[in-house]
């Protein structure tokens, strides 16, 4: 519900006469969504939460160099789209999920992000590892082709074929290895290639889907009653 320009989830619970099973009062539970709550959900998640009422910004699990809350530029985000944001120097996955009312309403805004800098620079450094022994196999490959001609040619035209396949996004190329010299090791290592780009693409989607099962698994509820 909302609670001025805040944002609080309510829980309501009946006490009830133990001897009598009579409803004696009610109690109700109020869990504002502040600084502390988004703090618990990191804690647990290993994730960045940004909470935001309307315009108005509520908590955030950054804190700068000042030890003041941070909160980044997110707001254009669309529901269900996820975007990469630097932030303070480093590189995260975001998420923007609505906040509703029991009415379904929207009243604000949870931003979820998952730090993917490591994972970004190990793959650059892994790009760049095989982009250089793959071009340093190829200069290898054309020597030789020069000296053999024509026989080289095949085997160099279905490398090419598959470098334009991993160009366009197909990693489940596979180019078949029928020599044991030079061009057999290039295909080898353009196979490797092909296979760790699909494998880093895959941990992207899982990285994804993992911040949607953070939300799908939340542990909050809300219960509509009425004046009975």
């Amino acid at each position: 519900l909302k609670m001025g320009t805040g944002i609080g989830i309510y829980a309501f619970s009946p006490i009830i006469d133990a001897e009598r099973f009579e409803r004696k009062g009610a109690l109700l539970i109020e869990l504002p969504l502040d600084s502390l709550f988004a703090d618990s959900i990191k804690e647990k998640t290993k994730t960045e939460i940004l909470i935001f009422s309307g315009k108005a910004p509520l908590a955030s699990t950054f804190v700068d160099a000042n030890g003041s809350r941070y909160f980044p530029e997110l707001r254009r985000l669309t529901k269900g789209q996820q975007s990469q944001v630097e932030v303070m120097g480093a590189t995260y996955l975001f998420d923007r999920f609505p906040i509703r009312d029991s009415e379904q309403r929207e009243i604000g805004t949870l931003f979820v992000g998952v730090d993917i800098q490591e994972l970004i620079v190990a793959k650059r450094i892994g790009i760049y590892s095989m982009v250089l022994v793959f071009l340093l196999l190829v200069v290898l490959g054309i020597l030789g082709s020069v000296v053999v001609g024509n026989r080289m040619a095949n085997p160099l035209r279905v490398l090419s074929e598959g470098a334009d396949r991993v160009a366009r996004g197909d990693f489940d190329v596979h180019v078949p290895i029928s020599r044991k010299d030079e061009i057999g090791n290039l295909a080898r290592v353009f196979n490797h290639m092909a296979a760790s780009l699909k494998g880093q693409t895959e941990e992207m989607s899982h990285i994804r889907q993992y911040l949607q099962n953070i939300i799908d698994s939340m542990p909050s509820a809300l219960i509509g009653v009425d004046a009975e």
